[in-house]
């Protein structure tokens, strides 16, 4: 029934079908492991770098912090100066118009006492040609030049 030939190709086809089939099993476990492999590596290098991207985000963040600090003190600085120097710009106006009044009070004082030395020389050479009563220039604010010296 069966000869030794047919047998024969039955046993290498039946050997190169498990061949076969242990060569596919081989390739999709390789397959299967590759991918896996792949993946796991993958997932860690996607770790890795969102690590990194959160560690240089932190690392912005800090850096951004500190210069929000820097520039709020600095705005502080600002608006200090410009209020120093308002107020010292007020001050300074209020102090010269204190100086213009004294120096209004000075020369007005001056200017009276000016007036009145030489109304005075005036008053005392009338009043000593024997008159008791002041003559009427001598009463009036008016400015008049001393009288020669004899």
């Amino acid at each position: 029934m069966f000869s030794v030939s047919g047998i024969k190709t039955f046993n290498v086809l039946l050997v190169g079908a498990l061949l076969s089939l242990s060569w596919w099993h081989g390739y999709t476990q390789g397959s299967t492991r590759a991918t896996q492999r792949s993946e796991a590596t993958l997932h860690q290098l996607r770790e890795t770098f969102a690590a990194q991207e959160k560690q240089r985000a932190e690392q912005a963040a800090q850096s951004l912090h500190a210069l929000q600090q820097r520039f709020e003190r600095q705005v502080a600085v600002a608006y200090t100066s410009k209020w120093n120097y308002l107020a010292r710009g007020a001050r300074i106006n209020a102090e010269n118009r204190q100086l213009k009044r004294q120096i209004d009070d000075v020369t007005h004082g001056f200017l009276d006492e000016k007036v009145s030395l030489m109304l005075c020389p005036a008053c005392l050479l009338v009043a000593s040609c024997s008159t008791t009563t002041l003559p009427s220039s001598c009463l009036t604010p008016t400015i008049q030049a001393p009288p020669p010296l004899p």
